[in-house]
């Protein structure tokens, strides 16, 4: 039974991973790069590209803002995967973004994961962040406000 639905999540994976000549082409989320600023504790660009009007994957860069006092700022780096439920131009989005914090020497580990709508080219998301390291773990909630800014599309 696990291998039939591991086979069955591997084949879905797969169809929204090859390029669909559906109606990809609209002004919702058309095939090519996208540049998207961010903002959720952090400051962040990514720079991506959106392989069909369902499945984009992203990489990036932030600033991390520190909401302890302290009055430092950490820099981030990421790289981030997103699925549409929709080519249409409301539609929910799954997210998670894998990054590292540099600070004193260290890589911090930083999982988020969220969802939330699409309208057009903004997103919206409400999730979760969790990080760790030595034994100390953070686990908190996590908004994100963004919008892709269409760099070209595949004819």
């Amino acid at each position: 039974m696990r291998k039939s639905l591991f086979f069955i999540l591997v084949l879905a994976l797969l169809f929204m991973i090859v390029p669909v000549k559906t109606q990809a082409q609209d002004a919702y989320r058309p095939q090519g790069l996208f540049v998207r600023p961010e903002l959720y504790s952090a400051v962040a660009v990514e720079i991506g590209y959106q392989i069909n009007p369902f499945f984009q994957i992203s990489g990036g860069f932030g600033v991390e803002i520190d909401i302890t006092g302290e009055s430092r700022s950490l820099p981030e780096m990421l790289l981030g995967f997103r699925l549409y439920t929709s080519e249409k131009k409301w539609a929910a989005f799954f997210d998670y973004h894998l990054g590292f914090l540099f600070f004193d020497g260290l890589a911090l580990p930083v999982h988020r994961l969220s969802l939330g709508p699409s309208v057009k080219n903004f997103d919206f998301g409400l999730g979760v962040v969790y990080s760790s390291l030595d034994g100390e773990s953070f686990f908190g909630p996590c908004l994100t406000i963004g919008y892709n800014f269409r760099v070209g599309n595949k004819e």
